[in-house]
């Protein structure tokens, strides 16, 4: 195989970094501050030489408490991130074998928030670890962002949640390489208390989905800290019978807890999706807690807002829902954008 200098790096690169394997680790939510109309302009130059390479221009909506993302991509498992009520900082690592070559990845990225603007800095690097046929593997690029903010009020991104990774990465490499999100992605009930908790929703994938099989497929489950990964066969499946439709289960010990799972398939593209978990530890629960849910290569990510009493979602009782909190964003999914 050949390809043109930065070719092959970006694909590594974004292979290592953003090829998704579902809700690896913990999510980012979007501090509250950034939420409104923003254009942004994204500035990738090479690491080598300095030259831009390509910018993109995104004008876009952030959403109250949006996920940035990380729930989605394979190097979540390996990232540090911090965040306060103005700054965003993500490192992550990988490393990934494809066909003959292995290579590292890292990427870092920082964001700050100044009133009606928003920059930061960050740089990816691939690093070639043996013999590899492909050419130009070891290097990078920088990365520079820059956005303003034109409104406070969303208009029109926000009617069905994506991440801020699907709305900003335009990156041709990492484009090809990301996962095929789903359509949609809503909770309507979660109770959590004290290292266990309860979970009803639904997602719809994509119509560019080539469907799943959890029977045959790898899944992943995050609910705020909570992270289980459940490995090809480790579900059952109760066939479609008469007007009873297929159920697939899983019962046992996953991510430290007890978890039991199930998705009840209502229509060619449709699920039910349940779980109940015990003796996680979660640590202390956020007022927001993200969620995210990936089978396979489809995958979905979603913020749900807790009342007092530990309990949100769509149908959940929200007991402290307080008059000037106006973030909304409980009853939200994943927007599908493109396919493989």
């Amino acid at each position: 195989m050949r390809c043109g200098r930065g070719l092959c790096a970006g694909l590594l690169a974004a292979t290592s970094l953003l090829l998704p394997r579902g809700a690896g680790a913990g999510e980012v939510l979007a501090p509250p501050g950034w939420t409104g109309q923003w254009d942004f302009t994204i500035v990738y130059r090479s690491s080598e030489t300095g030259r831009v390479q390509q910018v993109d221009h995104v004008s876009t909506d952030v959403c109250p408490r949006e996920p940035l993302g990380l729930a989605l991509f394979a190097s979540a498992s390996s990232c540090q991130t911090t965040s306060t009520d103005s700054e965003v900082s993500v490192h992550c690592a990988a490393d990934l074998t494809v066909g003959p070559c292995t290579s590292r990845g890292t990427l870092q990225l920082e964001l700050q928030q100044q009133g009606a603007t928003l920059a930061g800095s960050g740089e990816w690097m691939a690093v070639n670890l043996g013999v590899c046929p492909l050419e130009d593997v070891g290097t990078g690029q920088t990365i520079e962002v820059s956005a303003v903010r034109r409104s406070t009020v969303p208009v029109d991104a926000c009617a069905q949640a994506t991440s801020l990774a699907q709305k900003l990465v335009a990156n041709g490499a990492a484009v090809l390489l990301e996962d095929n999100p789903f359509a949609a992605l809503t909770v309507r009930d979660i109770d959590v208390d004290e290292g266990a908790f309860d979970l009803d929703g639904t997602f719809t994938l994509a119509d560019t989905s080539n469907g799943i099989d959890p029977r045959r497929e790898a899944v992943r489950l995050q609910v705020g800290a909570f992270s289980a990964d459940l490995p090809a066969g480790a579900f059952q499946v109760r066939p479609t019978r008469g007007r009873d439709p297929a159920e697939y289960t899983f019962t046992g010990g996953a991510g430290g807890a007890r978890l039991h799972l199930k998705m009840t398939r209502r229509a060619e593209r449709r699920f039910d999706f349940s779980a109940h978990v015990e003796r996680a530890r979660m640590g202390r629960t956020p007022r927001v807690v993200p969620v995210a849910l990936a089978v396979g290569n489809d995958a979905g990510t979603v913020a749900v807002r807790l009342g007092r009493s530990g309990r949100g979602g769509r149908d959940g009782n929200d007991d402290d829902r307080d008059h000037d909190d106006h973030d909304g964003d409980h009853d939200h999914g994943g927007q599908g954008r493109r396919g493989e």
